[in-house]
């Protein structure tokens, strides 16, 4: 697998702190590098991405990956605390 991480940003992901930094780094060179590695995979009649295809060996079976998700689910529970109340 393979996750692209951009640049041009700061602050935590998903959080109220992030933010754009660099418009250009962030939208225009990561569309770039989007494209050209499309471009490699999708050249010569998708040679590459076939070559990775009929290379691919999972780790596990649905079955298995079944199986490892229900064996590693954890559950917490809270007892619910009350909303304060703000009336005078």
């Amino acid at each position: 697998m393979v996750q692209f991480g951009t640049a041009g940003q700061a602050g935590t992901g998903h959080g109220a702190d992030y933010r754009i930094v660099d418009e250009n780094l962030y939208y225009v060179e990561t569309a770039k590098i989007f494209a050209i590695c499309g471009y490699r995979l999708l050249k010569d009649d998708a040679a590459a991405a076939k070559d990775l295809l009929n290379g691919f060996q999972p780790a596990l079976t649905a079955e298995g990956y079944r199986k490892y998700l229900a064996d590693n689910q954890k559950f917490e529970h809270m007892d619910p605390v009350p909303v304060p109340s703000f009336e005078d």
